[in-house]
């Protein structure tokens, strides 16, 4: 029993270590968001391009030539604005559940689980961005759509992680009950 103490104050240092990370990891997730959002603001608001770069190279050239105005550039950028502020929400969550030690906890599965289907719908989103502008102006341009093949498997296996998680912790649920029941059998 001894030689267990120190172990024990080993991981406990460990765990503590992995705590004091996942909250500075939380607040500077917030505060480079806050910092992205603000860029972009004030980049959409006083008519530079360089936000929409990031979106789509054709969205951005259909602004800049003014084939397109800033209220539709503000329809179709506003869902990945929401999706950004959504993933930011719950990426922080899931660190500040980190930071209370929580890792495998219910909270802590919801987070994961908003997480990807955020970037799924992120993923499927970028698939149609390049679409809208065409869509929109009815105009008969030839359009490229393309697709990232890594990204997509990348998704699906994190949808696959998701379901293997939340049934290894229906299995250790049924384990803590099943020896719960066991230590109160006389």
């Amino acid at each position: 029993m001894v030689g267990l103490i120190p172990a024990i104050d080993i991981i406990m240092n460990r765990l503590k270590s992995i705590q004091v990370l996942s909250k500075y990891l939380q607040y500077t997730v917030i505060v480079i968001s806050l910092g992205v959002l603000v860029l972009a603001t004030s980049a959409m608001i006083f008519g530079e391009q360089v936000a929409l770069i990031v979106i789509d190279q054709e969205l951005n050239n259909h602004w800049s030539e003014g084939r397109i105005s800033s209220l539709i550039l503000g329809f179709i950028v506003a869902p990945i604005i929401v999706l950004f502020v959504l993933f930011v929400y719950w990426l922080q969550r899931l660190f500040g559940e980190f930071s209370r030690g929580a890792f495998f906890t219910a909270d802590g599965m919801r987070c994961y689980l908003w997480l990807v289907w955020i970037k799924v719908i992120g993923f499927l989103y970028g698939v149609i961005v390049p679409l809208l502008p065409n869509m929109i102006m009815g105009g008969g341009e030839e359009l490229d759509i393309t697709f990232d093949v890594l990204e997509f498997f990348t998704l699906m296996l994190l949808v696959l992680i998701i379901y293997l998680l939340r049934e290894a912790q229906v299995i250790s649920n049924e384990n803590k009950e099943l020896s719960l029941i066991h230590i109160s059998e006389p």
